[in-house]
């Protein structure tokens, strides 16, 4: 089974066709359509879903599901308690996924999607200190884009760093990805001193 996560208007669908050489008409868009089908897409619409059930009928599947979890945290318990299931969904399939991949269009919101890579990785550490540190380092980041001419170059530093680290992730090489982090560290702040 292979995750794709991205926000919305990124591509996801679009990605896995043209990398799968597949058509619309493979596209299920219910668990029940998905036993049979080779792609998976709106898994958010199912957050409750039965992915043993799901899996031992379709273990080759292709599962596509929009990030939800970013932006403003809704007022309405409902919306909080559905991206919670849903967040939490994608948790235990990215566990059992032989590949997870995340989507980002090009020209689309880089500064989103950075904050949303390591927002990830962050929530994924567990680590508490960091999750409450995030913030604060969000929004100085957030400053310095807003007046940096190095802008451009920033961002094919990232692009390319979030690419190792991630690498390092999916091979679940902790000291690698860790490694990766203080070096992608290390690139901005170069950056910003030049």
């Amino acid at each position: 089974m292979m995750l794709i996560v991205g926000g919305v208007g990124q591509g996801k669908l679009d990605y896995v066709l043209s990398r799968t050489g597949l058509g619309p008409e493979d596209v299920a868009h219910s668990p029940e359509e998905a036993e049979s089908r080779p792609i998976f897409c709106g898994l958010e619409h199912w957050p409750e879903l039965d992915v043993d059930r799901l899996l031992s009928q379709n273990p080759e599947v292709i599962l596509i599901c929009r990030e939800v979890g970013c932006g403003v945290v809704p007022v309405e318990p409902e919306q909080r308690t559905w991206r919670e299931a849903v967040g939490r969904l994608c948790c235990r399939l990215a566990q059992r996924a032989e590949r997870v991949e995340r989507i980002a269009a090009e020209g689309g919101n880089w500064p989103l999607a950075d904050q949303e890579f390591h927002w990830a990785i962050i929530k994924a550490s567990h680590n508490e200190y960091m999750r409450r540190l995030y913030p604060i380092i969000n929004s100085a980041v957030d400053e310095i884009l807003q007046i940096s001419p190095s802008r451009q170059r920033m961002q094919d530093i990232a692009l390319g760093d979030n690419r190792t680290i991630l690498d390092f992730l999916l091979k679940r090489d902790e000291e690698g990805a860790r490694c990766a982090m203080s070096i992608h560290m290390k690139h901005l702040i170069n950056t910003l001193q030049d």
